[in-house]
């Protein structure tokens, strides 16, 4: 195994229990080991993205921010920033700007990076949170030469590269989108199963059974968008007492695990009233069965309101825009590899920018064509039996 190798398996895997869809982006990249790297880059060979890494440096580097370094280059494979700034012709200003959009999204940055305080400190200026890059990209440029070299020279021995986002000779621009596409939504099946049970549950009662299990296509496909991630302690005596370890009767604590849904629900007035009925009991079977923690949201043209799993409630009632999902998870900071489930009939605006937003899944209540051109995620349609 080449020199370094196994500290960067190491390090998936840890991002795989963090960060589910994360860490299949790594999974799926292809690795490669490059002495001239000072630390680890996204760079193109041909028409595809691939990870080069120093393997001296990652063999000494710890576990933790290792994880923490690739987590935040996922997230930049996931934001397109590869494809979208390729060529940049300042290529610091870039670095700036898609570390400010990226780091956001992170609960601690990696050392070396570029933070929004950062940059609002170098600019003396106020700038939007959880904005695109694109936002950030004029207020880097502005910088001075000095300030640029100074904020992206921190890394290891002062030497942190800038991103090596050239076309390779010869590289077809739509086949290395098409790449990065395909690497984006690939899963990996053979970790769809862990850390989720399998076995139904009852039902609520005042709830008709619902027909069939859900071990739909639709349901599969959710569930390998799914991870496991942390939602707080909960009591245990599988572990001593922090304050007490003698007491043996004293519980301890141990992480609380989740897997964490969106699920956005269509009240437009093309919806009826039975529909979207339909669909909300749908989701209360689903909780109980596959044990989902959910945060289910109405929305038409707007997001309309919150509402609680059970809760048959119309609101809405107006026209259709997606957009609004997806500036609902902006403003929420929802982290960007969350799987977020889409229940319409399709019927919406026809282009949409859902970046970062890629973990996506539309149920279509009808036998109509999605009307976004290129949706992130995957698209099915509901039987009449589920």
């Amino acid at each position: 195994m080449v020199e370094g190798e196994r500290q960067l398996q190491a390090a998936v895997i840890d991002l795989l229990k963090k960060d589910h869809s994360a860490g299949v982006v790594l999974v799926n990249i292809k690795r490669i080991s490059d002495p001239l790297q000072s630390t680890l880059n996204l760079i193109w060979q041909s028409n595809d993205l691939v990870l080069a890494y120093n393997p001296a440096w990652v063999k000494e580097e710890p576990l933790r921010e290792l994880t923490n370094l690739l987590h935040h280059l996922a997230l930049h494979v996931l934001w397109y920033h590869p494809y979208r700034y390729r060529d940049a012709f300042d290529p610091a200003a870039v670095a700036i700007a898609t570390d400010v959009a990226v780091n956001q999204y992170l609960e601690e940055s990696p050392a070396g990076t570029v933070t929004l305080v950062d940059l609002e400190r170098a600019t003396k200026q106020r700038l939007p949170r959880l904005a695109d890059s694109a936002a950030y990209l004029p207020a880097a440029r502005a910088l001075a030469p000095a300030t640029k070299r100074q904020l992206v020279g921190r890394g290891v021995g002062g030497e942190r590269p800038t991103p090596a986002w050239v076309t390779p000779a010869g590289a077809n621009p739509l086949l290395m989108k098409a790449s990065l596409k395909r690497l984006t939504k690939r899963r990996a099946p053979h970790f769809d199963q862990r850390g989720r049970g399998t076995v139904p549950q009852g039902q609520d009662q005042g709830l008709t059974e619902p027909s069939g299990s859900y071990q739909t296509d639709w349901v599969r496909a959710l569930r390998r968008l799914m991870g496991t991630a942390i939602d707080g302690q909960r009591a245990s005596f599988a572990r001593f007492n922090r304050r007490q370890p003698y007491r043996m009767d004293l519980p301890g604590r141990v992480s609380r695990l989740v897997t964490p849904v969106e699920i956005f629900v269509d009240q437009s007035g093309s919806m009826g009233d039975a529909t979207v009925a339909r669909l909300l009991k749908m989701v209360v079977a689903l909780v109980h069965q596959q044990g989902w923690q959910v945060h289910l949201t109405a929305f038409d043209a707007a997001i309309q309101g919150r509402l609680a799993v059970g809760q048959l409630r119309r609101l809405g009632g107006g026209g259709t825009r997606f957009a609004a999902i997806f500036e609902d998870l902006r403003v929420r900071r929802v982290i960007p590899t969350t799987p977020i489930l889409i229940l319409t009939d399709g019927a919406g605006e026809e282009e949409l920018d859902a970046r970062p937003y890629q973990n996506v899944l539309w149920l279509l209540t009808t036998g109509a064509k999605l009307s976004v051109q290129d949706p992130p995620g995957s698209c099915f349609h509901l039987r009449k039996d589920d």
